[in-house]
């Protein structure tokens, strides 16, 4: 078992400790769904809507396993009044460039941090790449195509290679400046950071800094929006990323990566609204020449009037002449 999933183990069994009312050494066949109901009153305040349903699976996981065993016949969870929450979506920040440099910055300045320089590097390749910690810390300089500049990535999550490109104008001359500091030649399988996380130094250069709490997603949707406001195709943008449902995932979790918290950005897409229709011109006349308008009008007007007068004395003429 992973000490992730250890940790959160430990959790709902503290939490089931402190906050259960009915002793812990009654028989799994008293245990009523009201009391499973009363449980999760006590505990809802305190927890998020993912966390509320974690509970939830825990009681569900527990009780099943004594059906399982055939102590009781029915799961009482099965009755309980209080059911799944849908869960809250996260609020994300994504850094603009002025944020994105001086995190990157402040990593670097840190003089008695011996891992300074490498973090910043680490952070600074997350943000450039739009790769996650997994996937950049598994980097090696054999993945680096400098002929045809792009990257070798094998996604962590499905292990499936896909190929970002080396994006200009920053990423290419940054992997350059790094790769120019080692031996010209490597030793096998050299990985370009021996970083594995860089949560802890953008943490706390957020607190320095008075920044939002960013985290390493947060840096790497960094580049997503990037992409996005250089109207880069997000079904392109999707496949750098080792995706490969045509950008969904990305519209769906990253949508305030397209603008959202950024007013410059913002600003710039509202003045478009402005730009669709061409502006209508408007016409002054000097008194003179709208005098002079007036007086083309009038003799317009005459004329018609004479030439409507005409029509009419011609037509009695006709009339007589075809009798």
């Amino acid at each position: 078992m992973k000490k992730k999933t250890r940790d959160v183990e430990t959790w709902l069994a503290n939490k089931l400790r402190r906050n259960w009312a009915h002793g812990l050494d009654i028989q799994v066949s008293r245990v009523r769904p009201s009391m499973l109901d009363e449980f999760l009153a006590k505990v809802e305040p305190d927890l998020k809507n993912t966390s509320y349903n974690r509970v939830g699976l825990f009681l569900k996981q527990l009780f099943d396993l004594a059906v399982a065993d055939r102590i009781i016949a029915e799961s009482p969870v099965e009755r309980i009044q209080k059911g799944w929450k849908k869960p809250q979506k996260p609020k994300r920040y994504v850094p603009t460039d002025e944020q994105f440099k001086a995190l990157v910055q402040d990593i670097r300045a840190q003089q008695f941090n011996a891992d300074a320089a490498d973090s910043a590097d680490f952070v600074k390749f997350l943000g450039l790449a739009g790769l996650g910690e997994a996937e950049a810390n598994a980097i090696e300089w054999d993945d680096v195509d400098w002929q045809q500049e792009r990257l070798s990535v094998r996604r962590r999550k499905t292990r499936e290679l896909f190929f970002p490109p080396i994006f200009p104008p920053d990423l290419k001359p940054f992997l350059k400046r790094l790769r120019d500091k080692l031996p010209e030649k490597l030793e096998p399988h050299a990985r370009i950071f021996k970083m594995r996380s860089a949560r802890k130094a953008i943490r706390n250069a957020c607190k320095r800094l008075n920044l939002p709490n960013f985290t390493p997603r947060s840096i790497r949707a960094y580049l997503i929006r990037r992409l996005w406001q250089s109207k880069v195709d997000i079904k392109l943008i999707a496949q750098w990323q080792g995706h490969t449902d045509g950008g969904k995932l990305i519209l769906n979790t990253y949508t305030e990566v397209f603008g959202t918290n950024d007013s410059a950005y913002v600003q710039g897409e509202l003045e478009k609204i402005g730009h669709t229709q061409p502006e209508e011109k408007k016409v002054t006349l000097t008194d003179s020449e709208h005098k002079k308008l007036l007086d083309e009008l009038q003799t317009l007007r005459q004329q018609l009037a004479n030439s409507m007068t005409k029509s009419d004395s011609d037509g009695p003429e006709l009339a007589v002449v075809n009798g």
